[in-house]
């Protein structure tokens, strides 16, 4: 049964849950519905619209309301109201907390009867957002969580009711043959030498400041190696900083967004993910796919992403020593990156294929609608 499906979301930058609405808003319209997207905030310019022309090259058509702060609550919830009265979509899927909570509402007062937000993280810092996301779930029929450690989280510490909760699991894109591993010279680091690669947005959420502040220490034992940081944040000025006064311009590379991350996580021994909380890491599953090995804190989504393939590369959140031990362990051990490369590939391949994601999500619309 073709449905009509709209998607809204806070913001269409580059990023995790942003990429994942885009895989499902073009994946289920592949398959017969007709899908739409909602971006609350403003239109993204320059290398931050790939995701706004790849729905364009799928002719998903997009809006975007320009909310820029809270002022614009009220503007922004009109509007999406009207456009959801004019669209009549058989089902609101929100991504993010913004829309999650206005989502919910625009789609109530417009008489839409199927509601589904996304819970795409774990936050522990901003617990004055969580009544207002209870009062707006309310209003929704379903809430997808990401893994069970963010369906644990929402029951638990937002208090969204368990019955509304499900899981599905982010999905990753697999290739058929393997990626093409980046030449690392590019970026500084000189033929011979091996790479850590980092790859997420440089905030205090993802961990890299406190690994950069142990790198000397770390690269004392590693000397052949190299920490590659890919990405772009609030912390870049102060990380790049962090580097010159330790004296690590050598052998600390941040290089900004890239949009070839798949080829720079096959170039690398291992990729770290030193985050202090997560929903579901979309770049520990790219690493799995692309057949590298992981060393990663023990937080949500991670054990559910690796499976039974834990041993070396999950630590406990609260044990940085450990995780070092863990990182350098790996990274001198060429048959062990092999061994876990090789297992995380299989295991990515049986539960975490992307259009097995969007099938899940399939389902559970046309659940709703019978």
């Amino acid at each position: 049964m073709p449905l009509r499906i709209a998607f809204c979301i806070t913001e269409l930058n580059v990023g995790g849950a942003e990429r994942c609405l885009v895989e499902l808003a073009i994946g289920l319209k592949q398959l017969g519905h007709e899908t739409s997207v909602c971006c609350l905030g403003p239109r993204p310019v320059d290398g931050a619209a790939r995701l706004l022309w790849r729905l364009g090259d799928a002719q998903v058509p997009v809006s975007f309301l320009g909310a820029r702060g809270p002022l614009s609550a009220p503007r922004v919830l009109q509007q999406l109201r009207r456009q959801f009265r004019a669209e009549r979509p058989d089902i609101v899927q929100t991504f993010l907390w913004h829309a999650n909570v206005l989502g919910p509402l625009a789609a109530w007062s417009a008489g839409i009867g199927r509601i589904v937000t996304g819970l795409r993280v774990a936050e522990p810092r901003r617990r004055s957002r969580w009544p207002l996301e209870r009062f707006a779930g309310r209003l929704a029929d379903r809430h997808v969580a990401v893994s069970e450690g963010v369906a644990a989280f929402a029951r638990d510490r937002i208090g969204l009711p368990a019955e509304k909760i499900v899981v599905i699991p982010n999905g990753v894109s697999l290739d058929k043959e393997p990626i093409a591993a980046i030449d690392l010279s590019r970026f500084g680091i000189s033929a011979g030498r091996r790479a850590i690669a980092f790859v997420g947005r440089l905030d205090e959420q993802k961990g890299i400041e406190w690994l950069v502040e142990r790198s000397p220490d770390l690269f004392a034992r590693l000397p052949h190696h190299d920490l590659l940081i890919v990405g772009k944040g609030p912390l870049e000025a102060a990380i790049a900083r962090r580097v010159e006064r330790l004296r690590l311009a050598g052998r600390v590379h941040l290089v900004g967004w890239r949009e070839d991350v798949s080829e720079i996580l096959a170039a690398a021994d291992l990729i770290v993910a030193p985050s202090q909380w997560e929903g579901m890491s979309n770049v520990v599953l790219e690493a799995m796919a692309v057949a590298r090995p992981v060393v990663a804190f023990d937080v949500e989504g991670v054990r559910d992403a690796l499976g039974a393939n834990t041993v070396a590369q999950i630590v406990d959140r609260e044990d940085r020593s450990a995780f070092v031990e863990s990182l350098v362990r790996v990274a001198a051990n060429e048959s062990l990156q092999q061994e876990l490369g090789a297992t995380n590939r299989k295991w990515v391949e049986a539960h975490f294929r992307l259009d097995r994601m969007i099938a899940a999500y399939e389902r559970l619309y046309l659940e709703l609608c019978e």
